[in-house]
């Protein structure tokens, strides 16, 4: 599994920044499951991208889609280390794929 960040109020490499107001965008997740013939486009997946971190940030998402991406969560209000991790189960069962991305929230001015 193919998992990519994209947008977000990026600074550097994993990297996000704080606004001036206090909160933060955080980034798009995009995965791709991959079969012998490239990316599978099917709904037949299972999938759960969980966002957590400081502050009680805890979200969860899921889907049906082999390849899709979870966008427009609630922006973050603390500084720290999040953890976004991405369960792909294939299709008809077997063992699911874990992908863990780490990013870092700093705060403004940093």
């Amino acid at each position: 599994m193919k998992v990519e960040l994209e947008y977000g109020m990026k600074v550097a490499n994993d990297t996000y920044q704080l606004s001036k107001f206090g909160d933060v965008e955080l980034p798009t997740v995009r995965w791709a499951a991959r079969s012998e013939d490239g990316d599978n486009k099917s709904n037949e997946c299972g999938v759960i991208v969980d966002f957590t971190g400081p502050g009680g940030y805890d979200e969860r998402n899921r889907s049906d889609e082999c390849t899709g991406f979870v966008n427009g969560l609630p922006r973050a209000k603390t500084a720290g280390d999040f953890l976004i991790t991405v369960t792909l189960t294939p299709p008809g069962g077997g063992k699911p794929i874990v992908t863990k991305r780490p990013i870092k929230v700093i705060p403004y001015g940093s």
